[in-house]
């Protein structure tokens, strides 16, 4: 990489200082204000580009009260930049504005313990450093300067040379932006750069609708070139018209992942009929307690009557549409609406009616214009389901062993409680490649190596080279790594006495008190619901069409479509009733930095997502299928005197393969009893 000059870096007060090491120039990027997303400032949505800046960024700036924050004193203090940090003072205090030298660039990526990190709080990908023997970081400037053309700040930093090349270019390519006139003051036209700041926010705004018209336009001419595509060619065609391609092949027709007919008909035939998670009891756990989520893309209201029936109701007013509650959770004694005041009682009846005897006359029948619930409502574990349609089997056949194994393996010390909040993110991606995603630990090594370079996750566990897969009726399927039987039995030695003893041990102490490393220890009663081959199985499980359970039992994730091409995901965190406050701790911090909008490993996955999902709108890149054929007709399908299936193998496709399968069954099924008669059992023999 080219050596970072100083000297062509072309800044907004046109003022470069060189510090005492010339290999590591202090670049003092002369920005006054505060700049829209910047560190614990909330969402965007929530700020104006020119406000004061917030506390937390005054708590950051450098002086002799906060020697900790410092990341190098010699770079604040050295006198060659009082010239230059006096000037910037006299300016801002024209503006009533503060100036801040703070050591660490908080608009691109702070320093952390020597590693050069973006701004978590924006969810932006920590990168490793350039160092010997490492790649060279992969600092996403050009979206902190998007973010940042909206406001300006003081920022003063160490640029090692890999960072700052880019640095220079960015900058370099951008002074017009910045507020100079004649004088080089920053502030001589305050007014005329807020101006054009809003006219760039316009602009930009009218740039992406014109791309997604241009996607809306491009998708219809897809959709007209498959129509005209033989049947044959794309598989049966019995979904109102819609081809639905086949997938027996291992090989997956990319326009499932862009067609909004097909995205229709999934809503239709998959989430209207199925079993949907809804919360968990501890969620609402009082008469009036509710909690909202979807079906689909219907909006509903999960809340417990006044006689302790939890119920799900459409959160929609019967009225004119409206939305009735838009609080995500809450307690309540009735829902109101505020279009018409029309109010609804927790069992969703209509018990009140504005001007029901003078705009009426009393002709309105109250009884009929409840609102709608869900068909049927019932949860296994405290976990609770809903589903839309009548004909849908009760949830305890429609989880079939897989499902409830899967559920089970968050059992492991007994009843637990959910945690107050959900993570929410939008990805541009299709659903079913965020759901797919859960069963492939081909991946894990190459999206997840700067989370292992840091130490973040253990190399040697990251790829687990014996794996089991259990695949269950209906699209349900565990997949990933096991325990071997040798395995088990040490663990089924430990009492129930033994093993909670060492599951409140340190890290570092449990580690070495388990009999195998990094394995659940289940409680006997956990054991014996998940079965002798559940038990071995410490995967993902999915349960269909679109709840994840995570490997360590400690969240559950919905994939929620929003469209063809996006994908809100929804994080739970439930824990073990009995964990101490240390336990506690100790998981919120793995599982903030693991998932969710700031995670280390969703920002990987969720930028691959949505190139997987982008390439299915291209007329020439979707004529070429996904490959999904590893493994393909490798394996063979054990089964356990217990009844129990298992696939014992290494790194695979086979859940995939069998999600898609199954997803296409739903699809061409025109209802409950027809799906019931088409479905594919759980494989047998050579898969």
């Amino acid at each position: 990489m080219t050596p970072f000059d100083p000297r062509r870096v072309a800044l907004a007060a046109g003022r470069v200082e060189t510090g005492v090491d010339a290999s590591r120039p202090i670049v003092r990027i002369a920005l006054v204000h505060h700049v829209l997303g910047s560190l614990d400032a909330g969402p965007p949505s929530q700020q104006s580009a020119f406000e004061q800046p917030p506390p937390a960024f005054r708590e950051l700036a450098c002086d002799d009260a906060a020697p900790a924050r410092r990341v190098d004193r010699h770079a604040v203090d050295h006198p060659r930049l009082e010239r230059s940090r006096r000037l910037l003072r006299r300016q801002a205090e024209s503006l009533d504005g503060v100036v801040h030298d703070v050591p660490l660039v908080l608009l691109f990526h702070r320093r952390v313990g020597g590693w050069w990190r973006s701004c978590c709080c924006q969810g932006w990908p920590a990168r490793a450093p350039a160092s010997a023997g490492m790649r060279s970081p992969r600092i996403p400037l050009s979206r902190c300067l998007a973010r940042a053309e909206n406001g300006i700040c003081v920022l003063s930093c160490h640029v090692p040379a890999a960072v700052g090349i880019t640095l220079d270019r960015i900058v370099a390519r951008r002074p017009s932006r910045r507020p100079v006139v004649g004088d080089g003051s920053l502030l001589a036209s305050w007014k005329s750069y807020r101006q054009a700041a809003f006219a760039r926010i316009a602009a930009r705004a009218c740039r992406q609708e014109r791309q997604e018209c241009r996607i809306r336009n491009r998708s219809q001419v897809m959709r007209d070139d498959d129509r005209r595509l033989d049947a044959t060619d794309r598989g049966a065609s019995d979904g109102g018209g819609i081809a639905i391609p086949d997938v027996s092949a291992g090989l997956i027709d990319r326009s499932i992942y862009s067609d909004p007919d097909i995205y229709q008909l999934e809503l239709q035939r998959i989430f209207a009929r199925a079993w949907n998670f809804m919360c968990h009891e501890t969620q609402i756990p009082h008469a009036g307690d509710y909690f909202i989520n979807y079906i689909g893309e219907d909006q509903v209201i999960v809340v417990r009557g006044a006689d302790d029936k939890v119920r799900v109701l459409l959160n929609t007013c019967r009225h004119r549409g409206n939305a009735l509650c838009r609080a995500e959770l809450g307690n309540t004694k009735t829902f109101v609406c505020s279009y018409h005041g029309w109010t609804y009682g927790l069992d969703g009846a209509l018990i009140g009616v504005p001007g029901k005897a003078d705009f009426y006359r009393n002709a309105i029948d109250q009884a009929k214009w409840g609102l709608a619930p869900a068909a049927q409502v019932d949860h296994y574990k405290g976990f609770y389901f809903a589903t839309l349609d009548p004909a849908a089997p009760c949830l305890f056949d429609y989880l079939g062993d897989v499902g409830r194994v899967g559920i089970e393996s968050m059992l492991n010390e007994g009843d637990v409680v959910s945690l107050d909040g959900v993570q929410k993110n939008v990805i541009d991606c299709n659903w079913k490649i965020a759901v797919d995603n859960l069963f492939d630990w081909y991946h894990v090594k190459v999206s997840h190596s700067s989370a292992s370079s840091v130490g973040f996750l253990n190399q040697r566990l990251m790829m687990p080279m014996t794996q089991m897969v259990m695949l269950g009726e209906l699209g349900h399927a565990i997949g990933g790594p096991m325990v071997t039987a040798e395995q088990q039995a040490k663990l089924d030695a430990l009492s129930d006495a033994e093993r909670l003893a060492i599951d409140r041990l340190a890290d570092a102490e449990r580690a070495k008190a388990t009999p195998v490393e990094r394995r659940p220890l289940r409680t006997t009663a956990t054991r014996e619901a998940m079965g002798p081959v559940g038990v071995r199985a410490i995967g993902h499980p999915n349960i269909f069409p679109n709840l994840w359970i995570s490997t360590r039992g400690l969240q559950l994730s919905l994939r929620l479509p929003r469209g063809p091409g996006r994908t809100e995901i929804w994080w739970f965190t439930v824990m073990p009733k009995s964990f101490t406050d240390t336990q506690r701790r100790a998981a919120k911090k793995f599982i903030t930095h693991a998932f969710g909008p700031a995670g280390l490993l969703e920002q990987d996955d969720g930028e691959n997502w949505s190139q997987s999902t982008r390439s299915s709108h291209g007329v020439a890149s979707r004529r070429y299928p996904h490959n999904l054929q590893m493994a393909m007709g490798q394996d063979e399908v054990l089964v356990d005197p217990s009844g129990q299936k298992r696939i014992e193998t290494r790194v695979n496709e086979h859940a995939q393969r069998w999600t898609y399968r199954c997803w296409a069954e739903w699809l061409r099924a025109r209802d409950w009893p027809e799906l019931l008669a088409t479905r594919s059992p759980a494989p047998t023999g050579r898969i």
